[in-house]
């Protein structure tokens, strides 16, 4: 953030980051968030639609709930593993939980060097922050 002014930092203003939640609400508040720091937001609300969007856009950043509905999050990243894509995108996991149950040793795999936030572990400004701080790496 601009210290002068308030406005998104050059550096933040027009990134776009992919936000992959099934929750509507915590869609929405997160991209209150980030639209106020400078991103250009785009949602999608499970695997498919996010890699569909994924195809379609240019994104930095993509936040990835692990359970939902139609493809999940660990499906997602299989898929994106599978044709080579994994590594072009950072990743956050944001998730309620572990999803052990979800979980295969070729996932476990996956998802080892993803930052994995627990959602009622932290605020949105700390999702945010967090979002920052990938960008800047």
């Amino acid at each position: 953030m601009n210290q002068n002014n308030g406005a998104p930092a050059a550096e933040e203003k027009g990134k776009k980051i992919l936000i992959i939640e099934d929750d509507h609400n915590l869609q929405d508040a997160l991209n209150l968030k980030l639209s106020a720091k400078g991103w250009q937001v785009i949602q999608a609300f499970n695997g498919q639609e996010g890699l569909q969007k994924l195809d379609a856009e240019d994104v930095s950043i993509v936040l990835l709930d692990i359970a939902m509905p139609i493809m999940n999050g660990f499906e997602m990243l299989k898929k994106l593993a599978d044709e080579h894509k994994l590594g072009k995108y950072k990743i956050i996991i944001i998730s309620n939980s572990i999803y052990e149950p979800l979980q295969t040793p070729e996932t476990k795999d996956l998802i080892k060097d993803l930052p994995y936030m627990i959602k009622s572990n932290y605020t949105l400004s700390q999702i945010v922050e967090r979002v920052k701080t990938l960008a800047e790496k």
